[in-house]
């Protein structure tokens, strides 16, 4: 089981009093892909939690 907290990096952002907040995934080569999208569909249970760590894992495997 892969512990989503330790690969994704929340961060908030004041702009404009509009608080933003971004979930980021760092793949192995170092690009930096935002799952925001995913995990809000998550919470919305649009789709599961396995259906994000999929997304995980398909981009670290294909960052190398």
């Amino acid at each position: 089981m892969v512990n989503v907290s330790s690969i994704l990096t929340m961060s908030t952002n004041n702009f404009l009093n509009n608080n933003t907040m971004q979930y980021i995934l760092t793949c192995p080569n170092g690009k930096k892909i935002d799952m925001s999208h995913d995990i809000l569909l998550q919470m919305e249970n649009k789709i599961t939690r396995q259906d994000v760590l999929d997304r995980i894992e398909f981009y670290k495997l294909t960052n190398k």
